[in-house]
């Protein structure tokens, strides 16, 4: 009797899957009607598996309102019965519970994939099978019938990230449609701060939905539900990493076990990001034994070492472990432990597969020795601090980073089973369309064959995941298929999650995108704010708010688009606008940098005793970064002649609390954490150069960040009882340039402050207290002889009571005279009060060639400012005094409350010279500048 109603259910079975004629729609839903359609899955279905089914029956429903049911029971028993012998079947299956269900075909190229993420949808009779290597195969696989088939697409986190259409009738044509993922391991890493305004559960869901994985904490006592989630991120728990010591060789064992921890300066130490003792067996052992007790529980473990570049072991062990061909190397000692952890723990629990090692910070440059190699199975991550993330990886034209894509390739040697761990998100760039780098970034990673990509985006001050959703968007897409063409993809995102408002919005996306990609400098970890100059391009912003104007006014009452416009408005205000009105208020307000031609030797001795150096006027306005008065003076002088830059500091010391921090000895090491200052050059249309020199003259250079770059820098250091002094001469062939008049280069000064009185023992300052590398805040400074004396107002002479009527204070500005001024000092910086006239005699020589006059006057106020030129042309056999006889009008500009940058631009004649005058009624001058050059 069994075998006769098995008999009849195969045949009936049979019968079914041959009714779906070639060519012909499969018919899910019609009118909103399910018919007799099912999900069906195996009697004991995995979490990845129920869930699939979850989600489609959910998405089926409000696409159409129809209930598609899903079941475990073998369909062939309903159909013997009678119940629905005709019904469509969406099958989740995997390759193990499938085995005798799926089709030889299907089976064939799930068992040849690599990746148990692969899967495999296809139409079968009037059977949709939904087949994975694994259970996650299946939940990937069923997203992707939900997106590519049913048409949702899931933009971002929260509701208003969803598109999901309507429609009454669901049908399919036929499928047969293999994919595995480009890159095998893809994550978003992710804190509850930087998730504003999605909860933790919001952003998990998107992950799954766009086939990406993701870590939850598996607490005690959670419910079934939170844990079957969990799984469905298809990412183990991780124990060590950064906490390795912690959590392996506690710092409890400092008191009986000191040998365990790093000597440092002659004594072993326990500090907060102590590293432990590398070469003693003993951590070895426990670093081991506690990554096997976390493999027995099938967790992953990454050994790994303290976010900290100062706190590794100086041991004669510890330095032989590190010691390659006679040369020690940090990296050399780190990645030999590393390797011989992991494969200890490997050669233990063969099945510890869950190894994973950053390539991180101090320990990240390629390996001179060829034998330090890691096992496959440890999983091991390029950490790219530093890269700039406006151009791609291996973009050759400029340097910002060619270094880091060496690194990588070289890393391949050592690793074969490398991925990359980056950081877009601390490129300081919310609301920044870094989308299209990330692209063919993604192409390049798949073309190297990298398994794994990682976004730290713990950045819990900026919501990356919101002001950058096409960034994660794209990232999910790419990261699974690389050969998607990004131009299309967005397009069709912007077509479909703005609707109505698609056409401005994307005109209001493009201009973003010209904005960023032609804003000045680069963009990198911790490095400058770059959508600050996205809208200093006149009108821009105007533009930009015109197109947010016309997609509200299309949006009409649709909430969830205004939602999403508003978004966008909101992000704009808050990120491009704001930075953008704090670059315009720094730059309006900033001097240029003083330059003098060095028209005699200087010699590099430390002395400063040349008359360059007494003529040569101070870079003013050091602050710390939040504005403030820095404890310690710094005094810098600047001078050049044709192939080189001269520098004069003097870094006082009348507020030390202990010696000058001087650690750093050999040539590009950590020049920086000592007492120091830090030099940035960056040439005309050029990239900035990096020069950091400590009290003992040691030199760190780069080019950017590269070290390979050799300034050819010559310095001399000498400490004194109050100060220690740096003298320092560059050349600039080895960049590639001259420096000749006309021309406008930028530099940058910071001051390393690291033995003042405690609790605040270190501070940094700078030129208007601008971070180190943010070359887009720079200083200018303008090559010709200045044809201005004292145009940042630094050198001051008393005013005699005769004049005190015209010049209300004891003090004016060296060089300047004037009616109805004043001199006032804020925050370090003299500027002049102008309510009639101020005026100084130009310094250009009567010569035959005559002169290029161009200058700039940084000024605020009311009413309207007038520059003037009042000249006459002597030549050398006239007699004659001077005479106003020559009377020109050079600028004639209405003033903006704010301070800003007023250019002016004239010609003298041969043997012509004269007076500068800036009349207006209510003025604030900040400063006055005007280089010369020969006609």
């Amino acid at each position: 009797m069994k075998k006769g109603i098995a008999a009849v259910c195969l045949s009936l079975l049979l019968t079914a899957l041959s009714s779906l004629g070639a060519g012909e729609n499969l018919i899910l839903v019609k009118d909103g009607n399910p018919g007799s359609t099912r999900i069906q899955m195996s009697y004991d279905p995995s979490a990845q598996e129920f869930q699939a089914a979850k989600e489609l029956n959910h998405y089926i429903r409000k696409i159409s309102g129809a209930h598609v049911p899903w079941q475990v029971q073998a369909p062939a028993f309903q159909r013997v019965l009678g119940k629905d012998p005709d019904f469509t079947e969406i099958t989740l299956a995997t390759l193990e519970n499938g085995k005798y269900l799926l089709p030889e075909a299907v089976k064939e190229k799930l068992s040849k994939a690599e990746s148990p993420q692969a899967f495999y949808i296809r139409t079968d009779g009037s059977r949709i099978l939904i087949a994975g290597r694994s259970p996650i195969g299946v939940l990937y696989g069923a997203y992707t019938f939900i997106e590519k088939y049913l048409g949702v697409r899931w933009f971002h986190a929260g509701p208003e990230g969803e598109y999901c259409p309507a429609a009454g009738t669901l049908s399919v044509p036929a499928i047969d449609d293999f994919e595995s993922p480009a890159i095998e391991r893809r994550m978003i890493g992710a804190w509850r701060g930087s998730l504003t305004p999605w909860s933790v559960d919001d952003h998990n869901r998107w992950n799954r939905r766009n086939k990406m994985q993701y870590a939850s904490p598996q607490p005690a006592g959670m419910s079934r539900e939170a844990l079957d989630l969990a799984l469905c991120g298809d990412e183990k728990p991780t124990g060590g990493g950064h906490v390795t010591f912690e959590q392996a060789v506690p710092q409890k064992l400092f008191a009986e076990h000191p040998e365990y921890f790093p000597l440092q300066g002659g004594k072993r130490v326990c500090k907060a990001r102590s590293q432990r003792c590398l070469g003693n067996p003993d951590v070895q052992k426990m670093v081991i034994d506690f990554g096997v007790s976390l493999a027995e529980y099938n967790t992953l473990f990454g050994v790994g070492f303290h976010d900290s570049t100062d706190g590794w072991c100086e041991c004669a062990e510890c330095r032989k472990l590190g010691t390659y061909n006679g040369v020690y190397k940090l990296n050399t000692a780190a990645h030999r432990f590393a390797a011989k952890m992991t494969s200890e723990i490997l050669k233990r629990n063969p099945g510890a597969g869950g190894q994973r090692i950053l390539i991180y910070s101090d320990f990240r440059d390629p390996l001179d020795d060829p034998s330090v190699r890691y096992d496959g199975r440890v999983k091991a991550l390029y950490c790219s601090h530093q890269r700039c993330y406006v151009h791609p990886l291996d973009d050759q034209s400029g340097s910002c980073n060619r270094k880091y894509y060496r690194e990588l390739l070289a890393w391949r040697k050592h690793c074969p089973n490398l991925g990359i761990y980056d950081y877009y998100a601390y490129a300081s760039s919310p609301y920044a369309p870094m989308e299209y780098t990330l692209a063919r970034d993604l192409k390049l990673y798949r073309k190297l064959g990298l398994k794994s990509f990682y976004d730290d985006c713990t950045n819990k001050d900026l919501p990356m995941p919101s002001s950058n959703w096409q960034f994660y968007y794209v990232l999910a897409k790419m990261s699974w298929n690389a050969e998607l063409d990004v131009e299309q993809l967005m397009d069709e995102a912007y077509t479909l999650y703005y609707g109505k408002a698609s056409a401005p919005m994307k005109q209001y996306h493009a201009l973003r995108r010209e904005l960023w990609e032609s804003a000045p400098g680069h963009a990198s970890y911790g490095g400058p704010c770059r959508i600050g100059y996205c809208l200093t391009v006149e009108g821009a912003e105007q533009r930009l708010l015109n197109f947010l104007a016309e997609a509200e006014k299309l949006a009409g009452n649709d909430g969830v688009l205004k939602k999403r416009i508003a978004m966008d408005r909101d992000f704009l205000t808050r990120f491009w606008i704001a930075e953008a009105a704090k670059i315009k208020k720094l730059m309006s307000g900033q001097k240029d940098i003083p330059v003098v031609r060095a028209d005699s030797k200087i010699t590099i001795d430390g002395e400063l005793n040349e008359d360059v150096w007494r003529r040569a006027p101070l870079v003013a306005g050091f602050r710390t970064p939040d504005g403030s008065q820095p404890v310690e003076a710094t005094r810098v002088k600047v001078a050049y002649d044709s192939g080189h830059w001269y520098f004069a500091i003097e870094a006082m010391t009348e507020h030390a609390w202990s010696p000058l921090k001087a650690e750093a000895k050999e040539r590009d090491s950590a020049v920086y954490s000592d007492d120091s200052v830090e030099i940035f050059l960056m040439p005309p249309d050029g990239d900035y150069h990096h020069i950091a020199v400590n009290s003992l003259g040691t030199v760190y250079d780069a080019k950017i960040r590269d070290v390979a770059y050799e300034s050819g820098a010559e310095v001399r250091t000498k400490v004194l009882k109050d100060r220690y002094v740096i003298e320092i001469k560059v050349p600039v062939a080895p960049m590639g340039r001259k420096i000749e008049d006309g021309q406008v280069w930028r530099m940058h000064f910071y001051r390393n402050c690291r033995n003042l009185q405690p609790p605040k023992v270190s501070e940094g300052s700078s030129p208007d207290g601008t971070p180190p590398h943010e070359q887009t805040r720079f200083r200018r400074a303008v090559i010709g002889r200045s044809a201005i004396r004292n145009g940042e107002f630094t050198r001051l002479r008393d005013v005699p009571p005769s004049q005190q009527k015209n010049l209300d204070g004891r003090q004016f500005p060296f060089g300047w005279n004037g009616v109805g001024a004043r001199m006032i000092t804020e925050n370090g910086k003299n500027s002049v009060l102008v309510h009639n006239v101020i005026y100084s005699l130009m310094t250009v020589p009567r010569e035959e060639n005559g002169y290029v006059i161009r200058g700039e006057v940084t000024a605020s106020g009311k009413g309207q400012m007038k520059i003037t030129v009042s000249s006459c042309i002597r030549k050398p056999d006239d007699k004659r005094g001077f005479g106003h006889e020559n009377r020109r009008v050079v600028l004639d500009a209405a003033l903006k409350e704010e301070p800003a940058a007023y250019p002016f631009r004239f010609e003298f004649a041969p043997y012509e010279n004269g007076y500068l005058y800036i009349n207006a009624p209510d003025a604030k001058i900040d400063s006055v500048s005007a280089s010369m050059t020969a006609k």
